[in-house]
């Protein structure tokens, strides 16, 4: 009786730690990188303030900026979002919601590109709020959307069908980066600011 209960715990144990996986590693990595765009920050001049203690365990969806990036007279205002899962696509619709779809294979090949995005629910994304306090007195140069980890495509819909959006394409108000050009972006503004 007691080994059955002991195999029964372990099973579950390790389906928990299955499904959780994805998420735990990705808060580890959005973590990670969190802190080297802090120290990048701090070097070129800037301060930077987050609007929650656990910055990391911010949902995609929620309705403020996460971070402000600021000095004396700019600020960049941040708004994280992740995917979780790889071979993962964000589908924005032409109604401003989204759907993450998974990348997956047709089970009867009828192509030579047998490639499928499966589902997903369609959401509203709300308009993000940027608290006052910080903008006072500063230009608010860019407002970011920071993507880590991020998705294997983008796309939007567009009169033309699937449009994929990279770096530097703008996105429910924001524009897109990912971490290592938002980090050299803030270098460039650093040493302009010195010069």
């Amino acid at each position: 009786m007691a080994y059955s209960v002991i195999v029964v715990s372990l099973a579950v144990l390790l389906l928990a730690a299955a499904v959780a996986y994805p998420y735990i590693s990705g808060m580890v990595m959005k973590s990670a990188m969190l802190r080297a765009l802090r120290v990048t920050a701090r070097k070129a001049g800037f301060r930077c303030r987050r609007s929650f203690k656990n910055i990391f365990l911010v949902r995609n969806r929620s309705a403020r900026y996460d971070m402000v990036i600021y000095n004396e007279k700019k600020l960049y205002a941040v708004k994280l979002w992740s995917s979780y899962f790889s071979y993962n696509m964000l589908h924005v619709m032409r109604d401003g919601r989204i759907k993450e779809r998974r990348r997956t294979r047709s089970v009867f090949k009828m192509s030579d590109n047998d490639t499928v995005y499966t589902g997903g629910f369609a959401q509203r994304v709300p308009k993000t709020r940027l608290a006052k306090k910080y903008a006072k007195g500063r230009e608010v140069v860019e407002r970011i959307l920071l993507i880590y980890p991020s998705y294997e495509r983008i796309a939007a819909e567009s009169g033309k069908g699937l449009v994929t959006l990279k770096t530097g394409d703008e996105l429910f108000g924001k524009i897109i980066y990912s971490p290592s050009a938002f980090m050299n972006k803030l270098k460039a503004d650093g040493d302009k600011e010195t010069k």
